[in-house]
This record gives structure tokens, sequence and C-alpha cells, in this order.
């Protein structure tokens, strides 16, 4: 089949799928991108993770078992401690309902809802966690995971292509709320840029991938002087996007200043000194070109931001 042929029928299937109940995404305008000037700062990026790396770096074994009934929020990184243990010895299912009483009691904090999300994730139970998210108060953090839980969906081999559109859809969705309310939040930005980089070329979505992680990459110009553990990944991403446009050149360009910032990045030595058909080999593998690539498992995992 001809491949345009092809391309207007997926995108004509993906509108067919999600069209009811669901407002029609539009699909080629550009996005509207921020200017980061000088009055704008690491606060307003949302990058202020003191709150989750001071839990895991003072955790201590539990000095006691606490009963689900028992949590409270004075005991919660206790209880914290113990769910961590029972996932270790694996049993998720008992670490879920420990966490899901943590949640609770604080929505706030990422390192709680993210391991919960990721535990439903590992039992195949992504349902479960946006049915539980529901009951809870919508904060910045329940709503970022709702948006990743969505991205989860795509590890599904029984998902066809209309229904990981559909899935990265619903995603971007909750992450453009994110960003009305927030523009300059970083993490939402990237990963409505992942979203985007992962769908077939055909459909016109990796100029939008372009747009959000240019802002990252801009980003990492202004405050790469404060640690984030995904600025490597800023110049990864915008570095495949633009191979993946079909502008190699610029993509190697971004690929080599992020490897001159960050030489002991193993996805930026990967991506060293390529030729060009090298380089849209890589791509190819990682991100797909004409087709609907299903992302790494561990792409929504947190945890790396504070361990």
């Amino acid at each position: 089949m001809d491949k345009k042929i092809l391309f207007g029928f997926l995108f004509l299937v993906f509108f067919i799928a999600f069209g009811a109940g669901m407002k029609l995404y539009d699909f080629y305008k550009s996005y509207d991108i921020p200017r980061l000037d000088q009055n704008v700062s690491l606060n307003n990026l949302n990058l202020n993770f003191e709150k989750e790396t001071e839990l895991v770096q003072n955790l201590t074994e539990p000095q006691q078992i606490i009963s689900l009934e028992d949590i409270n929020i004075d005991n919660l990184e206790e209880a914290y401690s113990l769910s961590r243990n029972l996932a270790k010895e694996g049993n998720k299912q008992d670490a879920i309902s420990y966490l899901k009483e943590i949640v609770k009691l604080d929505p706030t904090n990422l390192v709680y809802i993210n391991e919960l999300r990721i535990l439903y994730l590992e039992m195949k139970k992504t349902d479960l966690f946006l049915e539980f998210t529901q009951t809870l108060t919508e904060t910045y953090e329940v709503k970022l995971n709702n948006a990743l839980a969505y991205v989860d969906y795509l590890q599904s081999p029984d998902l066809g292509t209309a229904n990981l559109g559909q899935k990265s859809v619903q995603s971007i969705t909750i992450l453009d709320e994110m960003l009305e309310e927030n523009p300059y939040d970083l993490l939402a930005r990237y990963a409505r840029g992942l979203n985007n980089l992962y769908w077939p070329s055909g459909l016109q979505r990796t100029s939008k991938a372009i747009d959000d992680l240019t802002f990252c990459v801009s980003a990492e110009e202004k405050f790469g002087d404060q640690y984030f553990e995904f600025w490597p990944d800023c110049f990864i991403t915008l570095g495949d996007a633009y191979v993946k446009d079909g502008d190699i050149e610029k993509g190697k360009q971004v690929w080599e200043k992020g490897e001159h910032k960050y030489p002991n990045n193993e996805g930026l030595k990967d991506r060293s000194n390529l030729s060009d058909k090298e380089a849209v080999k890589l791509v190819t593998e990682v991100r797909g070109i004409d087709i609907f690539q299903r992302p790494d498992a561990s792409i929504t995992n947190l945890n790396v931001i504070w361990e």
C-alpha cells in the first residue's frame, strides 16, 4: 500500500477511534512556546524536588509493623518504608495497598504516587491506578502521573495502532491542561514532547515534539548549572526528533552539543560520530519513523530524579 494512503487511513482511524466523547485534537497547529526571559526562575519550571529527595535520603528501616488502618500523617515515611520492603519481597499487591493509603493522605509527594503507578504498571493494572486517582484531590502530582499512566498503556502488546494513538492523545490532553496553567512546566513539556516523538512521521507530530524539546534544551542552557537528571535527555530527544523529521545534520549537531556538556552520558555517547545512515537507523530503532513506536518501559519512572 502506498505510504500516503496508509497514513491517511491511519489518520482517519485515529479520529474515528477517539472522536466520540473526546474533543478532536488539533494535529497540526504548532505549540505556543514561552520565552525564557530573565524573569523566569527555576521554580517556574517546577524543578524543586527537595521534598522527594529528602524523603528518600532519610528513609530508614521500619521499627514496627503498621497496619493499613493505623497509617496516618505522622507515620507516612515509616509506612512507605514498609511498602518498599513488601515490593522488594515480591508482595506487590500488599505494597499497593499501603501506598494507596499513603497517597490518600499525601497526594503532593511525587515519590509516593510515582511508585504506586509503577507498581500498577508492573502488574499490568494501570486501569486500577486511574480509577484510584479519580478519588483523590487533583494535585499537580496527581495530574502528572495520570498523564504518565496513559503513556504506561503504550507498553501493552495488545493495543493496536489506533488505541496507541488514543492513549497518547489522552496523555497529551492532560499535559496541555497543565501547560495552560504553567507554560514553563518542564516535566509536562518534556513528557508532551516525548509523546509526540513516538508518533509515525507521516502524521506530522514530530515538529510538535521539536517545539517542546527545543524549550527543554533552552531551559538547560539557562539553568543547566542546577542538577537535573533529565538535562542530557533533552539533547538526546531533541536530536532524535530532528533526525526523525529529516534534518539529520541539525539532529547530530544537537547530540554533539549535548555530549560536549555531558560526556559521560551513555545515550549521547551512543549517538557520537554517527554517519547519516547510522543516525537514521538508531532513531528508527528507538523512536520509530513510519510506525507508532512503543517507548522503553522505564521512560515514565520519575524515581531517577531523587534516587
